[in-house]
């Protein structure tokens, strides 16, 4: 955790900003001797942490952008029927990242290339410092197609895929 002294420095720049909302160049410097105080204490955070969860956030932030939604529908109080659609919203991306994890079990010879692209693009992602969630957007046809892969063999008596290459001798 940050010290009592990291916070009081925060909050009086974060006042000193919203005094005037501009960013000035003393108050960018002293932003920026906070953040290289903080890295120095904490690495790990800031070089491993930190980027696995701005990842988990833009796979498994809610795709609700487009819909009618308050700008702060996380706010449960004050938001609940928008919450709760929001946190199914966000279920359902996990429920589809699971799936496809399971396909990829179910359906090893089917992963390479998707499986490589998901991994490459998320690895790339965790290096960006500002990141947005439609970054992920992407890799969702190949989410699904690995998904899809999970429930076929679940579905499928026997377990496993069949698939027809040619037509069966004397059809036509």
């Amino acid at each position: 955790m940050d010290n009592a002294a990291q916070h009081q420095e925060t909050h009086s720049l974060l006042q000193d900003y919203n005094a005037i909302t501009t960013l000035t160049p003393e108050i960018d410097a002293r932003f920026d001797q906070l953040a290289r105080e903080r890295i120095r204490a904490r690495p790990l955070r800031y070089y491993l942490t930190l980027p696995l969860l701005r990842l988990a956030d833009m796979w498994l932030r809610p795709r609700v952008e487009t819909m009618n939604l308050h700008l702060r529908w996380w706010q449960y109080a004050q938001h609940p029927a928008e919450t709760r659609l929001a946190l199914f919203y966000g279920a359902l991306n996990l429920a589809y990242l699971v799936a496809a994890f399971l396909g990829v079990l179910r359906w090893p010879r089917m992963v390479g290339a998707m499986g490589a692209l998901i991994v490459l693009r998320s690895l790339l992602l965790a290096t960006l410092e500002a990141p947005e969630p439609r970054y992920t957007l992407e890799c969702f046809p190949l989410v699904i197609v690995l998904a899809a892969c999970y429930f076929t063999t679940w579905l499928v008596p026997g377990g496993g895929l069949i698939w027809k290459t040619s037509a069966p001798s004397g059809v036509l």
